[in-house]
């Protein structure tokens, strides 16, 4: 089981998280979802710092150190974190920091090196700095991790700025490098492909002469005077193209999704997030504060819950919720991210579902108030 402990940091006073391939941190605004978030791709996505040296026997001598101070910074997060504990686990490791000093432990045979194989062949990175090493030099020092997959809420300013992203770094504009990175990301991906079709969300994204546009029917309009709901999806969706071809698996966190987006819209996002991280060998995080989100992730569990207790009704179900968007039960840890600084899990093992009392609190609490007002102009009794 991968498992992320996190206690006494910043918002957080202690949290204990079952990882899965889908995870989504609901609650109110400072509470703390964006945080548990990052740290979930932190350790997921780690960046370390590897010494080699020469001792004098010539023997060739190995350190590596966990940079969690850089990877929370790189991610907006200033916490201090002297008295702070977190400890990660996987099938194969665990990681523990403690008043910022760092242990690993190998649950396998394996030495502490082989965890980074899989992802960015540690083993021939280090090869290559020892053969330096044997040409004279006495110690070496490097970094190797892999950026955190991020969708930031910022990321309309993207579409509001147009062509004049690359001034973000020009001029040195004081904004947080992960924003700066989701910018290089877009950047990046819009000129490796310049047309995508988003036509479930009623367009088609083009970039043309250094500008991006987007096509209504037979209508090109600039993508900066669109509107706020599509400014707000195109950055996202182009660089999560993107970011789900990566041949490696990877952890995408999405701050947000439905930001400025209308009901009926965050609906068909939340279905394309499954479906396209469903395909693919990657996870997914979402942080939201939309009902709408849990609902719709509350229907595509019925789904494949009806499946696995009527296997014959496969066509009718897919019929009605397509196969691809499909969600497991067990591939799914939700949280709600409370005001105390823990988190309540508000997944319901009996029904195999989302909390219902959890997915719109506000509605219960506005129908309520609806009803003694009623009851109090006509004149009921309460």
């Amino acid at each position: 089981m991968e498992k992320l402990i996190v206690r006494n940091f910043g918002p957080i006073s202690e949290v204990e998280l079952e990882l899965n391939k889908y995870m989504v941190f609901i609650g109110d605004m400072s509470t703390g979802k964006s945080v548990l978030g990052k740290l979930v791709t932190i350790f997921r996505e780690p960046l370390y710092e590897f010494s080699l040296s020469i001792d004098g026997e010539g023997k060739l001598k190995r350190s590596v150190n966990y940079e969690l101070k850089k990877c929370l910074t790189d991610l907006n997060i200033d916490f201090d974190y002297q008295n702070s504990y977190f400890q990660y686990s996987n099938e194969n490791f665990e990681v523990i920091v403690e008043d910022k000093k760092v242990k690993f432990i190998s649950k396998s045979k394996l030495s502490k090196y082989s965890m980074f194989e899989d992802r960015i062949e540690l083993e021939s990175i280090l090869k290559r700095q020892i053969r330096v090493l044997k040409d004279g030099m006495p110690s070496i020092k490097f970094q190797v991790n892999n950026q955190a997959n991020y969708i930031p809420a910022e990321r309309m300013l993207l579409s509001m700025v147009g062509d004049s992203i690359s001034g973000l770094w020009a001029n040195n504009v004081n904004l947080p490098k992960c924003f700066k990175n989701f910018a290089a990301d877009y950047e990046k991906a819009k000129n490796k492909k310049n047309d995508s079709d988003f036509s479930d969300f009623g367009f088609t994204y083009k970039f043309e002469n250094k500008k991006d546009f987007i096509v209504i029917g037979n209508k090109k309009i600039n993508l900066n005077v669109a509107s706020s709901g599509v400014q707000s999806l195109v950055p996202m969706l182009v660089v999560l193209e993107q970011m789900l071809a990566n041949t490696k698996t990877i952890t995408v966190l999405v701050e947000e999704p439905e930001l400025n987006l209308f009901p009926i819209r965050q609906k068909l996002l939340v279905e394309k997030l499954i479906k396209d991280v469903k395909a693919s060998k990657h996870n997914l995080i979402i942080t939201t504060h939309s009902p709408y989100v849990l609902s719709v992730l509350d229907s595509l569990l019925l789904a494949n819950n009806t499946f696995e207790e009527k296997t014959t009704e496969r066509k009718k179900i897919d019929h009605v919720i397509s196969e691809s968007k499909w969600l497991s039960y067990d591939e799914l840890s939700i949280y709600e991210v409370q005001g105390n600084g823990t988190v309540r899990a508000i997944k319901d093992d009996e029904f195999r579902s989302i909390d219902s009392n959890t997915i719109d609190k506000a509605s219960n609490i506005i129908s309520s108030e609806f009803d003694k007002l009623t009851s109090i102009r006509y004149g009921e009794e309460l």
